[in-house]
């Protein structure tokens, strides 16, 4: 008895669905990966990304260009300029 093409090509489509669905690398649910477009800025730029906390718990990006000066991280993007961390103290606060 012949198995016919259609039922052939079903089968196969089956198994293969099947052994998609057993893969072990499935991506975390309801985990979505950004890229942070300052950091990839940064980088595009030939800097080097950095991101430190002050000692109140806040965070801020920067970026550090091949001259040594450091750049606050958006405003490098947005603006295609170097602003410095406020007040000139670079790493003062930093716990």
């Amino acid at each position: 008895m012949a198995i016919s093409l259609k039922a052939r090509s079903a089968v196969m489509i089956l198994t293969l669905t099947a052994a998609v669905g057993c893969s072990p690398n499935k991506p975390q649910a309801g985990v979505i990966y950004l890229h942070n477009a300052a950091v990839d800025y940064c980088l595009y730029i030939g800097g080097q990304p950095d991101s430190r906390q002050t000692r109140a718990g806040k965070q801020f990006g920067f970026c550090r260009l091949l001259d040594g000066s450091v750049c606050e991280e958006w405003t490098l993007l947005r603006h295609d300029r170097c602003v410095p961390p406020r007040g000139g103290r670079i790493w003062d606060d930093w716990s």
